[in-house]
């Protein structure tokens, strides 16, 4: 299921994860996972349904329906980006548990 903005709203729907964009906008990639004989996805107005609603008929989203949304999915700008600038300081991961460490010592974390 692909969305654009912040609420998410449908724009098209595809059984693999591939979609054509052309507009300057936010976008996501949602998996979702349903029988076809209980969500019935012909009820979608695309550019104005949103995944939330869509959600809210699944019983993850406190509905009746059986199925699985990933409403966070995987988010994307196309167009409209800014590319003077591609710093990015990344994230850091700890090596180890947290330590309670009593003496000096060399701290370690990956990026």
């Amino acid at each position: 299921m692909l969305t654009s903005g912040a609420d998410l709203i449908i724009e098209a729907v595809n059984t693999t994860p591939e979609f054509l964009v052309t507009t300057n906008l936010n976008y996501r990639i949602h998996s979702l996972i349903y029988d076809p004989t209980t969500l019935d996805l012909s009820t979608i107005t695309f550019g104005e349904t949103s995944a939330v609603a869509i959600n809210g008929l699944l019983l993850q989203g406190g509905g009746n329906i059986c199925a699985a949304l990933d409403v966070t999915g995987v988010q994307f700008r196309f167009g409209g980006c800014d590319d003077s600038c591609l710093a990015d300081a990344g994230t850091l991961t700890a090596t180890d548990n947290f330590v309670c460490l009593a003496s000096s010592t060399i701290l370690q974390a990956e990026i």
